[in-house]
């Protein structure tokens, strides 16, 4: 039984996944693009850019080129580094991602964005108290981002904290799941099977 739970819980999880893709196009487009520490700036925002078209097109190994290109010539340039850590988890490479996440936040500490992509990736290695950690931190800073919510849906379910797990549902549903249509059917539907109907 715990078996059978635990499986349904990761699918929960990687379906949730795909909010991880929109939301680093989302993000790195809307980042500031720009750091203090020098670098061509101009050259820097092509490479930029050049990942996120890499991205939109499915390609991620030249996506990941790209950035980590961008982040040779600007190491603290925040979009490439979310972004980066964006494509390392959807390769599977979650230890990498994390790193990124982990910088990116060493540049913008209260990025809540970054704090709720390194508690999916904490959640994908099944380190949920630090996942946790991160989801709170992010909605603390940014109650309205909605990838939390589902985040802290799918590990309360995960822990088998029934009602937290309803609670953090419905609130990704009130908070508004625009960004992925397919979330919202997902967290639709693990709220009819946690209420048993």
């Amino acid at each position: 039984m715990c078996r059978k739970g635990k499986s349904h819980s990761r699918g929960v999880w990687q379906r949730a996944g795909l909010m991880l893709l929109l939301l680093a196009i989302v993000t790195g487009c809307s980042k500031e693009a720009t750091s203090e520490t020098g670098g061509d700036a101009q050259s820097v925002e092509a490479l930029f850019q050049q990942g996120n078209a890499y991205i939109q097109q499915g390609d991620l190994e030249k996506a990941a080129a790209a950035f980590e290109a961008a982040l040779k010539r600007q190491p603290h340039h925040l979009g490439s580094l979310s972004n980066l850590g964006v494509v390392y988890y959807q390769q599977g490479r979650l230890e990498e991602a994390a790193a990124k996440f982990e910088a990116g936040l060493r540049v913008a500490p209260n990025d809540a964005q970054l704090h709720y992509l390194l508690g999916a990736t904490r959640l994908q290695q099944n380190r949920l108290e630090e996942a946790e950690k991160s989801f709170l931190r992010a909605r603390d800073l940014q109650p309205d981002l909605p990838e939390v919510y589902y985040g802290l849906g799918a590990l309360y379910r995960l822990q088998g904290k029934k009602q937290e797990a309803i609670e953090a549902f419905e609130h990704f549903l009130e908070v508004g799941p625009a960004q992925d249509p397919q979330a919202e059917t997902e967290a639709r539907r693990e709220l009819r099977e946690l209420r048993g109907y």
